[in-house]
């Protein structure tokens, strides 16, 4: 609903809006002013290309210029850094006299929204500059202006406080969970302190019943179907489905390499040694599932060690570290060998102790899985939180009692109509068109 004492506009009427310069990939240089692409607004640690010369006037920026990005992103940005240039699909956005440039700044964030709603939200749209100059508005009084970019300015940074700490959940409870795989396989979960009486010091290679490289058959014309899991099928040595290959195989290679419940799998190379080495625990999918000379099969003596409490002590803390200096490199790959997790040393609690650390552990990683979800869903929230507030202040909402309590600020002179009056008629002077639609 339109707000009496606004005006109908459009955003060419309160403004000019220079475009940038096409700068080729061959004028880029080391050093000189930096050229803003998009990347550099949007992304704080993309790199700058620079430009050291000649440059017209038109396209250079100083500190707290308001800029545009019209195409991939639609957002308004204040420039906070040096001189610089302008490349393309950014505009300089010049307010004319009488228009609050913190206004525009938020305004344009508005109108952005709008115009991606109603592009289903994709990012990767852009508006040609004609276009975007008839995009109607309705404008406030100038003094309005002033106090709704300082009431957004208050609002939206402390909304912004709260997004930053939403952000931060994620790292804290990556902390939490290795916080609490360190108490697990230090005796601390149970209360024990530095005490691990009756927790044996053994060897990897103690507590396994087989173990064995996966098949490095790729087809084959005879046999059973069957599937070879591959490193396609993990993801940070998580398992995803949907995408299984399968191979024929003998009875025989059926026998060797099919995996049983709880079968821990090591990554034997990767590119990533981070993942390289790494356990993963094998959850029966309901159908007979082989795997492939990327991996190594342990099968684990259950009389002695859970297979999910070993985890722990194999992806986290000093296991963790031992693996990873057992690898080798060559040609980009990283490897490991059963001998050297064979020869991973840790200390074993009784089965007793075990399964209440592997209890106490899914506990507490449940609490911080179900933490995540809810900062997730509140960092959504916020981010319509901020579009709510932009919506209410254009539609005159935040300002509602400020106009009643102000009502010289904006009628007769001070009134929206008489300062886009104003505009047209400095324009007419200075022998520029008149941008009214």
């Amino acid at each position: 609903m339109k707000v009496p004492q606004w005006q109908e506009s459009s955003l060419g009427e309160i403004a000019e809006y220079i475009n940038g310069r096409a700068f080729k990939p061959t004028e880029w240089e080391i050093e000189g002013v930096p050229i803003i692409r998009i990347q550099n607004l949007n992304n704080p640690t993309a790199v700058y290309n620079y430009y050291s010369k000649f440059l017209e006037e038109k396209y250079s920026v100083k500190h707290g210029d308001l800029l545009y990005a019209w195409s991939a992103s639609l957002d308004s940005y204040i420039w906070r850094g040096g001189d610089a240039c302008l490349n393309q699909h950014i505009f300089n956005v010049k307010p004319f006299a009488g228009i609050s440039k913190n206004f525009i700044f938020y305004l344009l964030k508005y109108v952005s929204a709008d115009i991606l709603s109603q592009t289903h939200g994709s990012g990767m749209v852009h508006i040609t500059k004609g276009k975007f100059e008839k995009i109607k508005i309705f404008l406030p009084a100038l003094a309005e202006q002033h106090y709704l970019a300082d009431k957004l300015d208050s609002l939206l940074a402390r909304i912004q406080t709260l997004s930053d700490q939403l952000a931060a959940v994620p790292a804290l409870l990556k902390q939490f969970r290795q916080s609490v795989l360190a108490d697990a396989v230090s005796g601390r979960l149970l209360n024990r302190g530095k005490n691990s009486n009756g927790w044996e010091e053994v060897k990897f290679g103690d507590v396994i019943t087989s173990s064995g490289n996966g098949i490095s058959k790729r087809k084959s014309d005879t046999g059973m179907d069957t599937t070879v899991l591959r490193l396609a099928d993990f993801k940070d040595a998580e398992r995803i489905t949907g995408n299984e290959r399968q191979i024929q195989l003998s009875q025989k290679e059926i026998e060797q390499y099919v995996l049983k419940e709880n079968d821990l799998l090591v990554i034997r190379v990767n590119g990533s040694a981070e993942l390289a080495g790494k356990f993963i625990l094998y959850k029966d999918m309901g159908l007979p599932e082989a795997y492939c000379d990327h991996f190594i099969r342990f099968r684990i003596d259950k009389n002695k060690l859970l297979p999910r409490y070993f985890l722990y002590v194999a992806n986290s803390g000093e296991g963790r570290a031992y693996l990873r200096s057992s690898l080798s490199t060559s040609a980009g790959q990283n490897t490991i060998n059963q001998t050297s997790i064979k020869n991973l040393i840790f200390k074993l609690p009784p089965l007793a102790e075990q399964t209440e650390i592997v209890r106490r552990v899914e506990t507490l990683f449940a609490l911080a899985d179900d933490i995540e979800q809810q900062s997730r869903a509140a960092a959504e929230r916020v981010v319509l939180l901020t579009q709510s507030v932009l919506a209410k202040a254009f539609r005159g909402e935040l300002s509602e009692q400020w106009r009643r309590e102000h009502p010289d600020l904006i009628s007769g002179d001070n009134s929206a109509a008489a300062l886009l009056a104003r505009i047209q008629a400095e324009r007419a002077a200075t022998g520029k068109k008149s941008r009214r639609a």
